[in-house]
């Protein structure tokens, strides 16, 4: 049987933290980490009481049992006295009656085991039986028992086990085990429970087997009861349907989960590993029972050998496990457990401990600390206290009445926002999730058409929907006795995030249209993004330094913003905004009567959440950046500029001299507080700086302007973070980069101790992991240095901070020269692929025309990306295909694209029953992708049915899976298919048609013959069909470019002559170095001595001999 705690003295630590406990295990380390608590099942709730230097203490609860646990160590070279003093304090501060107690007292007494001579002290009448006797505790251990601590030179009983009365009477048993091989026997003791047995907090996900048994139940239960639905009239009756329809559910759900035993089991554990371990446990026992010392020692060796040879089989097995493990994992993803645990991705679960009220007093139990917590994180509404312009806003509200109404929810909308939602992530309260949802959606789609359709038309947000799950997360590195210091995570029904998301598409689509949204909003926004945030700052600050302007830099942080906003401003703006009646009489619903769970062992406390937008919903985002917008309409002093990312805000003051530029500020800060007490919002001072931008001596740190905030000075820095990027009044970055080098520093360093067993066997993922996660961190905030890459000291600094991931990479000696790190790994130096994505930023994203050498990259060559936002969620047409073989009846049309030779061509022919009736070719631009092609091929074949004056029914082959996706997709990006969708839903208003994919090469006639007339329109003499540049292209035409410079350069480098004779060409490929390093590392550093002109070491003589 698994034990279901686990109270350790002495544990393995690694760097300070616990070693060999699994993952998800709620642990408790006393500082000195010389004690700790496990958890290990997860139906046993936690309340951290006590961490102490050498004591650890938490509650731990099934249902109405109780017990608090103590875990203790007494170090040897310490006094005892204060080691016992630490503990009591500990014993004086719980007021629970079932108090346990487990430790190693490193003391010895008669009281719980014989009297052993060794080198710890007797205690009898010392400072831990007095405590022992004061606090009437009850004494566990059997003085009979086999020795607690045992090795070769002897043994004795120094681990103790306590508890109150009340508990002393639940032990069913207490022994001492000799089942591992450390000198610390385990001791295992089982104490009788008042409740039932510990739960699973949560219930397992569903198998697709059993989801799809709930939705097929669901489907039949709905058609029951489905005349109750279209007989409702009011929000009572709709509450009380949404309750009886989700407890159906829930039902049937739990119905289909097999009851499981809890088991924890070790993979690589087999027969041999069984027989072996009962082997070596004989052996030790009867070693240890000799008393003749020469037979004594006979035994010993035997022992010793069994041992030895246990434990090699132990170590060898489990590596070979694991390195299958290892090869699951990096075969599926990389970016999966590997590196999450070198990017410290994977944090341990947080305990719930007592905090600290507004008088600075430590909670005394759970529902004081929830208590506590939830009024910090989650604070009242005063209406009392409300000004007269927003009592005022109040009765614009209510009194809002619009006559137009929105159009009900489609199916196909409602399942286009179904599949918007993340897949495996944690349900609600009613613990439906989102492939149980899909899946009642695809057997039923009456279902949610139904009942969301009657949401809307009643305005009515049902309330199990409006109740969210809390859960508690300790932000990392904080005193966890703060209440502020947790973040609360919501967890909503996914029915109510899909009807959020459905209003949310159609609100953005209302603001978008009308021009409601600003365009210095770069948060949540299409088409936009930190690097354009970043950007936008850049431009500002460089233009007033253009105009002789002396600039300061002011980053505000509004106070819990998303969670303080004022609802009443986001149903002021939807009024602005004519939203329709129906919509609003919603969202002003929803935002009624909302509340927030916490469970925690059985037990719930509920309170209610009158402020801010609704946490984890899809609407919070538009909410906030809805009533955000209204601070680019304040009336700002001449030379202050706003720009925001969500709740990110930074104000730009310029001025000709120190004293305006204070002036402007001054008075731009006071209308910003205005506003945000308008909204009922504030601005922290603590976390709000001032940065003066010094560069060119303008402005001194010594010297600098003077800001207040709510009549104290902002604090001036020389740099400050916006976004992920340093920023320092010098504008040169330095900070920036300095930092990114030593995170990067770190993640090689993990690679290598952490992770490197995973990546082993196939080191060229380190080379994705490169390409895919280090590059891209260490180009982040390009848009805000971008414009500094001409900089020798930007381009030095760029190919340093590659130099260690790359050292790790190649394998190479720390020696070898930077220059030549790039040409052995095959990637660019990191200052031209800096280039290449800076400027792939500018033409694509800030539609700027940019020179690279001698070629010009205008963004009108490019295909552009259409915003779906523009269009209303309705007409967002989706066209679904089958996968069926041609029949030859009725009109059939094949598509095809081809590639031959650098040249493009794409091609239709259409058949009438089985007969070719005609067909047509077109070469396109030979930049041109095989996918561009395929839809030209489409827009072929719909032209012509355009032209049809039949009413014969017609199909559509095409081979390209690609094609039909993107079509059946409705927010595609791609103008062209927003092209062949119109076309689409023009010709089905007037005749039947239907889209089917049929396998390439396959030998049917159609599409075989649609492949030759594609490839013979590859030689047409002149291009048929212009069309733009594929968006992707631009990549490859920069790298080209890029690769020229970066020849030229390795051409005319000092360094690095011994590695340019072996490779003088550089490329993007993979190198005979990067293939050496399948083989063993010995010959991995061979090679990179023979082309780096390195001394060989040893083993690498041995090699080439």
């Amino acid at each position: 049987m698994t034990p279901d705690i686990y109270l350790l003295q002495e544990p393995y630590l690694a760097k300070g933290t616990t070693f060999g406990l699994r993952l998800g295990w709620r642990v408790v380390l006393a500082r000195s980490g010389k004690a700790l608590l496990a958890v290990h099942n997860p139906g046993i709730k936690m309340f951290v009481r006590h961490v102490g230097e050498h004591v650890v203490a938490a509650d731990l609860m099934v249902g109405p049992d109780h017990i608090t646990a103590i875990s203790f160590y007494f170090p040897p070279s310490q006094l005892h006295p204060r080691l016992v003093r630490e503990l009591e304090a500990v014993i004086h501060s719980i007021s629970s009656p079932n108090i346990l107690l487990a430790g190693d007292a490193n003391v010895h007494s008669n009281l719980w085991g014989p009297e052993v001579p060794d080198h710890r002290r007797l205690d009898e009448g010392g400072p831990f039986i007095d405590m022992i006797l004061q606090r009437g505790l009850y004494i566990w251990n059997n003085p009979h028992s086999i020795p607690t601590f045992e090795t070769d030179r002897g043994s004795s009983w120094i681990d103790v086990t306590l508890s109150t009365s009340s508990l002393y009477h639940r032990k069913v048993e207490w022994t001492v085990h000799r089942t591992i091989l450390s000198d610390h026997n385990p001791i295992v003791f089982q104490v009788k429970g008042l409740g039932q047995s510990p739960a699973s907090p949560c219930p397992p996900r569903l198998s697709q087997r059993q989801i799809t048994k709930v939705a097929k139940a669901a489907q039949m239960y709905f058609h029951q009861i489905e005349h109750e639905l279209a007989e409702i009239s009011s929000r009572n009756q709709l509450a009380e349907w949404v309750t009886k329809f989700t407890t159906f559910i829930q039902n049937a759900g739990v119905a289909t989960i097999p009851s499981l035993l809890d088991k924890l089991e070790v993979p690589w554990w087999d027969s041999t590993l069984e027989i072996q371990r009962k082997k070596t446990r004989a052996l030790r026992a009867r070693f240890l029972r000799c008393r003749q010392p020469r037979e004594r020692l006979h035994r010993r060796m035997i022992y010793k050998k069994e041992q030895a040879y246990y434990k090699y089989l132990i170590k060898s097995k489990s590596r070979a496990c694991f390195h299958e493990l290892c090869l699951q994992l990096t075969k599926q993803n990389p970016f999966q457990l590997p590196y999450k645990l070198v990017a410290r991705k994977l944090r341990s679960p947080t305990l719930l401990q007592r905090v600290r009220d507004s008088h600075g007093v430590l909670t005394s139990d759970v529902p004081d600390t929830i208590r506590v917590i939830i009024h910090q994180l989650f604070p009242s509404e005063d209406i009392t206290a409300e000004t007269l312009e927003q009592r005022t806003i109040r009765e614009v509200v209510s009194a809002y009445a619009e006559s137009t109404l929105d159009p009900p929810f489609s199916a196909r909308e409602i399942r286009a926002a179904l599949h918007t939602l993340r897949l495996r992530k944690t349900p609600g309260m009613d613990n439906i999730s989102v492939e149980l949802l899909r899946s009642i959606n695809k057997q039923c789609p009456d279902i949610m058409l139904t009942l969301l359709n009657a949401c809307l038309q009643l305005g009515f947000f049902p309330i199990p929907w409006k109740n969210a799950k809390l859960v508690l997360i300790g932000k990392p590195d904080r005193d966890l006795t703060i209440a502020k210091n947790y973040r609360p995570i919501c967890l909503l029904s996914v029915v109510s995030k899909l009807l959020d998301k459905l209003v949310t598409q159609r609100l953005t689509h209302l603001f978008t249209t009308n021009g409601l949204l600003h365009d210095r909003q770069h948060g949540f926004r299409a088409g936009r993004s930190c690097e354009t945030a970043n950007h936008s700052l850049w431009v500002e600050v460089h233009t007033a330094m253009q105009n002789k302007n002396r600039v300061c830099l002011i980053s505000l942080d509004v106070e819990g913003a998303f969670d303080n906003v004022w609802r009443q401003s986001v149903l002021y703006q939807l009024t602005l905004a004519r939203c329709p009646s129906n919509l609003f009489s919603l969202i002003r619903d929803y935002f009624c009567d909302r509340s927030v769970t916490y469970c925690f062992n059985d037990e719930t406390w509920t309170f209610p959440a009158e402020r801010g937008v609704p946490q984890g919903s899809c609407s919070g985002p538009f909410f906030w950046n809805v009533v955000l917008d209204t601070i680019f309409k304040v009336q700002l002093p001449v030379g202050c500029t706003l720009q925001a990312f969500a709740d990110d805000i930074v104000l730009i003051v310029q001025g000709p001299t120190k004293a305006d530029l204070e002036n402007r500020g001054i008075l731009a800060i006071s209308r910003l507080i205005q506003w945000a007490a308008f909204h009922k919002m504030t601005f922290s001072l603590s976390k709000s700086v001032l940065m003066p931008i010094t560069y060119g001596g303008r402005l001194s740190l010594l010297d600098p302007p003077c800001v207040r905030l709510q009549g104290q000075l902002l604090p001036v820095q020389k740099s400050f973070r916006y976004l992920g990027v340093w920023w320092d009044g010098g504008l040169t970055f330095t900070d920036h980069f300095n930092r990114v080098r030593r995170r990067v520093d770190l993640l090689s360093y993990r690679l290598s101790v952490v992770a490197d067993r995973f990546f082993s066997k196939h080191t060229l993922l380190y080379l994705h992991i490169y390409r895919a996660a280090i590059e891209p961190f260490l180009l982040y905030g390009y848009g805000a240095w971008g414009h500094r890459l001409h900089l020798k000291k930007i381009k030095d600094t760029l190919n340093s901070l590659q130099r260690r991931p790359l050292l790790k990479l190649t394998r190479a000696y720390r020696t070898v020269s930077t220059v030549a790190l790039p040409v052995l790994a095959g990637v660019l130096p990191l200052d031209l692929k800096a280039l290449v994505v800076f400027k792939k930023f500018q033409v694509l994203t800030l539609q700027e025309v940019v020179r690279v050498d001698s070629v010009t990259f205008s963004p009108q060559d490019y295909k552009t990306r259409v915003d779906p936002t523009n269009t209303h969620p309705l007409n967002r047409w989706s066209f679904p295909y089958t996968c069926v073989l041609p029949t030859g009846n009725n009109i059939e049309i094949f598509t095809d694209g081809s590639k031959m030779d650098g040249k493009v061509g794409s091609s239709m022919v259409v058949f009438y029953h089985a007969a070719l009736i005609d067909s047509t070719e077109h070469r396109l631009s030979d930049f041109a992708s095989v996918f561009q092609a395929e839809i030209h091929g489409m827009d072929l074949a719909l032209n012509f049915i355009l032209t049809l004056q039949s009413w014969d029914t017609v199909r559509i082959f095409s081979d390209s899976l690609s094609l039909l996706k993107a079509l059946s997709f409705d927010s595609s990006l791609d103008p062209e298919i927003w092209c062949l969708k119109e076309k689409l839903h023009t010709i089905l208003q007037r005749r039947q048609l239907s889209l089917h994919w049929v396998p390439a090469h396959q030998g049917i006639m159609g599409n075989e013959m649609a492949d030759c007339h594609a490839k013979t329109a590859t030689q047409h003499p002149q291009v048929d069909w212009s069309v733009q540049k594929p968006r992707r292209l631009l990549i490859r035409e920069l790298q080209t470019e890029m690769l020229i410079t970066w020849q030229e350069r390795w051409v005319l480098a000092e360094k690095g002559r011994q590695t340019a004779d072996f490779f003088p060409q550089v490329g993007l490929k993979t190198t005979p170095l990067q293939s050496a390093r399948h083989a063993t590392y010995n010959r991995a550093w061979t090679i990179s001595g023979l082309f780096l002109s390195h001394g060989f070491p040893p083993f690498g003589l041995m090699c080439l001999r």
